[in-house]
C-alpha cells in the first residue's frame, strides 16, 4: 500500500513538474514571440517613416496624407497581430500535427486514411478563397484610408469649416466615407461566414465518416470501443490544427493586404535616386540657369513652357505674373521638389538631377506665401533650419527679419510656446519668423514666394532693408504681391502663360508700357479705390 502510495505520490509530483515545466515554456515563448513581433514591426514602422521623408513631391501629390496614416498605424498594427498572433504557433500547429498524425497511424491505418480524406479539400478550399479575402480585405483598408483622409482634411481645415458654417456638409461627408468601412466590412464578415462555416461542414462530414467506418469496425471485432473512443479524441487533436491552418489563411489575408499597402511605400524609389548615379555635391555659388524648361504637373497640361532664364549671384530677380502662370513652379524647379518635362535645371553648371537633392536644398532659404511653423518654441522654429545654433545666432536672425522686438515683448521671449502651425501667433509674426529661419541657414539661394504678403507696409520696409544687406553675393528670387516692392531688382520676369513675355528693369519695363505697365497701373487703381472706400 505504501509503495502504491508513493507511486501515486511521484506521479502527481511528476504531472505538477510537467504543468510548471509548461507554464515556464508558455510563459517564455510568449515574451519572445512579444518581443519580437513588436521589434519586426517597430523597425517596419521606422523603415516606412524614414521612407515617407525621403520620397518627392510627385509622391505625395498622387497619395493623400490620410492614406499614408492609415498605412503607418493600421496596417502596420494589422501585420504586428500577425506576427504576434500567428507566426509563432505556425510551427507548433505543424508539429502537433506530424505528432498525432503518428500516434493516429498507430493505432489504426485503415481510420487514418479517412481521417485523412477531407484535408486535401480543407487546402483547396483555404486555397479558393485566399485571394477573394485578400481582395476584400485590400478593399477594406483603402476605405480606412479614405475615411482617414476626410478626417485629417477636414479638421486642418476646421477653421474654413466654421467660417462658412459647413460643420453639417462634412459630418455627412464623414458619414459617407464611414459607411463606406461599414459595407467593406460586411462583406469582409459575410464571406468569412461562409468561408469558416464550409470549413466546419467539410470536418464535420471527415468526422461522421470516421464514426461509420469505425462503428463498422467495432462491429466486426476489428478495433476495440475504447481504442475508437480514443482515436476519435486524438482525431480532434488532429482537426484542431488544421482548422487553425483554416482560419490563418484569413489572418494571412489581413496581413498581407497590409504589407502590399506597406511595402508599395518602402519600396518607391526615393527622392532624386538616379539607378547606378551617385548624387553629386559640389560647393554652390548660386549660379542658376534655367533652359528650354517645360513643365505640367500634368504632362498633359503643361505649366511652363520652353523657358530660359539665368540668375546670377548677387543678383535679385523678381518673378510676376498673374495667377497660375508658372510663378511659383519655376522656384518649384530650382528647390527641386520637381524635375522638367523638358529641358534642365542647372546649379553652377551642372544638372540639378544629377545633384543630392538634401545637398542642393541645404544652400537655399525659402519663404513661402503660407508660413508653417512646429510645434515648439520661437526659438526652435527660427533654428530649425540650422541645428545647433547658438541663442546669439537665432536673435540675429530675427533681428534680421524685425521680428526680435515683438518676441521679447512676449512674457516667454524666444521660449514662448508655439501651437501647431503656428496658433497664438498672428500671419505677420508667423511669416517673420519663417523669415528669419530662412535667414539663419545662410543660404546661397534666397527664394521669397510672396513672404510679405502677410506683413504690413512699415514691416515690409524694414524687412527689405534687411534683406538688402544679405542679398550681397547670393542669389535671390522673389515672387512679389506688391509690385512695388521690386523697384531695387536687379531684374524683373514677366511670366505670360507659361513663358518669359518680358524682362528688365523696373524702370525698363514701366517705360515699355507692356504687361509689367498693366499689372502696376492694375493695382494702383486698386489701392486708390480701397483707400476712397475706407
Amino acid at each position: 500500500m505504501e509503495a502504491r502510495l508513493g507511486l501515486l505520490a511521484l506521479l502527481v509530483a511528476g504531472l505538477v513538474g510537467i504543468r510548471v515545466a509548461s507554464w515556464a515554456g508558455e510563459w517564455v515563448h510568449g515574451w519572445n514571440a512579444t518581443w519580437l513581433g513588436a521589434r519586426v514591426t517597430a523597425d517596419i514602422r521606422a523603415e516606412l517613416y524614414h521612407r515617407l521623408e525621403m520620397l518627392s513631391l510627385p509622391f505625395y501629390d498622387k497619395h493623400p496624407v490620410g492614406s499614408l496614416i492609415a498605412r503607418a498605424t493600421r496596417d502596420v498594427q494589422m501585420l504586428q497581430g500577425f506576427l504576434i498572433d500567428g507566426v509563432p504557433y505556425l510551427v507548433t500547429n505543424l508539429l502537433t500535427l506530424v505528432g498525432i498524425l503518428a500516434l493516429m497511424v498507430g493505432m489504426s491505418l485503415h481510420l487514418s486514411l479517412y481521417v485523412l480524406l477531407p484535408v486535401p479539400l480543407i487546402l483547396l478550399w483555404g486555397a479558393f478563397y485566399w485571394s477573394r479575402l485578400r481582395m476584400l480585405f485590400t478593399r477594406l483598408m483603402q476605405s480606412w484610408g479614405r475615411l482617414t483622409d476626410r478626417t485629417v482634411e477636414t479638421l486642418t481645415g476646421i477653421r474654413v469649416v466654421k467660417a462658412f458654417a459647413q460643420e453639417a456638409r462634412e459630418i455627412g461627408s464623414f458619414n459617407v466615407a464611414n459607411g463606406g468601412i461599414r459595407a467593406a466590412g460586411i462583406r469582409v464578415k459575410l464571406h468569412q461566414g461562409i468561408f469558416f462555416a464550409t470549413m466546419a461542414l467539410i470536418t464535420a462530414l471527415g468526422m461522421m465518416l470516421v464514426w461509420g467506418v469505425g462503428g463498422q469496425q467495432v462491429l466486426d471485432g476489428a478495433i476495440t470501443l475504447g481504442t475508437l473512443v480514443a482515436f476519435y479524441s486524438y482525431m480532434w487533436m488532429f482537426l484542431g490544427p488544421i482548422q487553425w491552418l483554416g482560419e490563418m489563411n484569413d489572418h494571412m489575408s489581413r496581413a498581407f493586404a497590409s504589407a502590399e499597402r506597406i511595402f508599395e511605400i518602402i519600396d518607391a524609389p526615393p527622392e532624386g535616386a538616379i539607378e547606378g548615379a551617385v548624387m553629386k555635391r559640389p560647393p554652390i555659388a548660386g549660379h542658376v540657369h534655367l533652359s528650354d524648361v517645360t513643365f505640367g504637373y500634368d504632362k498633359s497640361k503643361p505649366v511652363l513652357k520652353g523657358v530660359d532664364l539665368e540668375l546670377r549671384p548677387g543678383e535679385m530677380v523678381g518673378i510676376v505674373g498673374r495667377s497660375g502662370v508658372g510663378k511659383t513652379t519655376i522656384v518649384n524647379l530650382i528647390a527641386r521638389f520637381y524635375d522638367p518635362d523638358q529641358g534642365s535645371v542647372e546649379v553652377d553648371g551642372i544638372n540639378a538631377r544629377e545633384m543630392d537633392p538634401g545637398h542642393l536644398r541645404s544652400h537655399i532659404g525659402m519663404v513661402l506665401q503660407e508660413p508653417l511653423l512646429f510645434s515648439g518654441t520661437i526659438a526652435d522654429n527660427i533654428g530649425y533650419g540650422k541645428p545647433g545654433a547658438t541663442l546669439a545666432e537665432i536673435m540675429d536672425a530675427a533681428r534680421a527679419a524685425n521680428a526680435h522686438n515683438f518676441i521679447m515683448a512676449k512674457p516667454d521671449g524666444y521660449e514662448t510656446p508655439v501651437g501647431e502651425k503656428g496658433t497664438g501667433l498672428s500671419g505677420g509674426e508667423r511669416q517673420r519668423i519663417s523669415i528669419a529661419r530662412a535667414i539663419l541657414r545662410d543660404p546661397r539661394i534666397l527664394i521669397f514666394d510672396e513672404a510679405t504678403a502677410s506683413v504690413d507696409v512699415e514691416t515690409e520696409r524694414h524687412i527689405q532693408v534687411a534683406l538688402e544687406r544679405l542679398m550681397q553675393g547670393r542669389t535671390t528670387i522673389a515672387i512679389a504681391h506688391r509690385l512695388s516692392t521690386l523697384r531695387d531688382a536687379s531684374r524683373i520676369v514677366v511670366i505670360e502663360d507659361g513663358r518669359i513675355s518680358e524682362q528688365g528693369s523696373h524702370a525698363e519695363l514701366m517705360e515699355k508700357r507692356g504687361t509689367f505697365h498693366e499689372l502696376v497701373q492694375m493695382q494702383q487703381a486698386t489701392s486708390e479705390i480701397i483707400a476712397v472706400a475706407d
